[in-house]
């Protein structure tokens, strides 16, 4: 049976992953989206001629998901500087994170908000394709 410490540990290894694979599928996203932009093949021109302003907005989604990465672990690094602060000047070597403050909140919000918005950025860019190259007459 898996003690607290390994089940907390377990998180916190997974919750660092997922964040790392948001940041990867978000830069492959914008990746995929900026080589679309600058390609010169015709069928790619087309796609762009067709879908150029919901990929404008998948790169808008990209760049405020990968902010909220980014706040999520601000707050978190301000919540840890906070906790420190006060173990230090209560001459204490152990505390707990306070899930009521906002710094807290905030961390919690950003981490599953930049999940749900990569979701929705994955399926908007997924249907785009698959819609486009299923009614494509130049499709391979």
């Amino acid at each position: 049976m898996p003690t607290m410490g390994k089940i907390i540990e377990e998180a916190q290894f997974l919750s660092d992953r997922i964040s790392a694979q948001v940041r990867l599928i978000c830069c492959s996203i914008l990746g995929v989206i900026w080589g679309f932009f600058i390609s010169d093949v015709e069928i790619i021109k087309l796609l762009i001629k067709c879908y150029g302003k919901t990929f404008i907005f998948l790169i808008f989604l990209s760049i405020v998901i990968l902010s909220i990465d980014y706040f999520q672990y601000l707050a978190g690094y301000l919540n840890a500087s906070r906790l420190l602060n006060k173990l230090i000047n209560n001459k204490s070597t152990e505390g707990n994170y306070d899930q009521e403050s906002l710094g807290y909140k905030i961390r919690d919000a950003c981490f599953r908000w930049k999940q749900i918005l990569l979701l929705v950025e994955i399926v908007i860019f997924v249907s785009i394709l698959i819609l486009f190259f299923s009614n494509c007459p130049f499709a391979p």
